[in-house]
């Protein structure tokens, strides 16, 4: 007997799964400026995603602004979020989201957070990432034993 034909073949050359990204809008908020040309590579990589880039400014007291300070236009219809720190009105800041990338390697200051026990949210924090950072130059050191390389 044949098989029937599946109607979401694979696209020849695309990994399966992969699926284009459309009508979403990435908010990016962090305490630095974006890389030269990211912004643009995005666009170019991801037409149908919408980047805002805003940054969250250091107050006096050393602490970051959340989403919480930005207008309601920089909010609306935001499906994906890089950020750090946490907002405290998920229901005016992130109503939409479905994917948080932390910019912290722990989610301890999300725990009790309403969009953190939100199963239809995906969290990813960055974990790992500084270990790369700090331990590259010190693996390059003459003084590193090679048995731990």
């Amino acid at each position: 007997m044949k098989e029937p034909e599946l109607e979401n073949k694979k696209e020849e050359g695309k990994p399966p799964g992969n699926t284009p990204l459309t009508n979403e809008v990435l908010l990016v908020h962090l305490p630095i400026p974006p890389p030269p040309s990211w912004l643009s590579r995005m666009s170019a990589r991801f037409p149908g995603v919408e980047v805002r880039w805003r940054r969250a400014e250091v107050l006096p007291s050393s602490s970051l602004t959340t989403l919480d300070e930005l207008p309601d236009a920089d909010l609306r219809g935001v499906t994906m979020a890089c950020l750090y720190p946490e907002p405290a009105d998920p229901v005016r800041t992130m109503r939409d989201v479905r994917f948080v990338q932390l910019a912290s390697a722990g989610s301890d200051r999300w725990a009790g957070h309403p969009v953190f026990g939100d199963r239809r949210v995906r969290f990813c924090s960055s974990s790992g990432v500084h270990a790369y950072v700090y331990n590259s130059p010190l693996a390059l050191s003459p003084f590193y034993p090679p048995s731990l390389s």
